[in-house]
């Protein structure tokens, strides 16, 4: 019998980019919360002008949302 699969950094890079990829697609689609950490850690990659520039933070300041998205 196989052992219990645990959730740890290796583990997840073991499942490479694009299992990954549709994860994470998955789950942003119907959690609102999720979709909005994604975008500002896809937007904290071109810097914190793009990050800025997200409209939908329900008045979250675009510093805390920088910082959110390095969490």
């Amino acid at each position: 019998m196989a052992g219990k699969t645990s959730l740890s950094p290796e583990t997840l890079i073991a499942l490479g980019p694009d299992v990954l990829a549709r994860l994470i697609l998955e789950e942003a689609e119907g959690n609102p919360a999720f979709r909005k950490r994604v975008k500002a850690a896809l937007a904290v990659t071109k810097g914190p002008a793009a990050v800025s520039d997200i409209d939908d933070w329900d008045g979250l300041d675009p510093h805390d949302a920088y910082r959110l998205a390095l969490r």
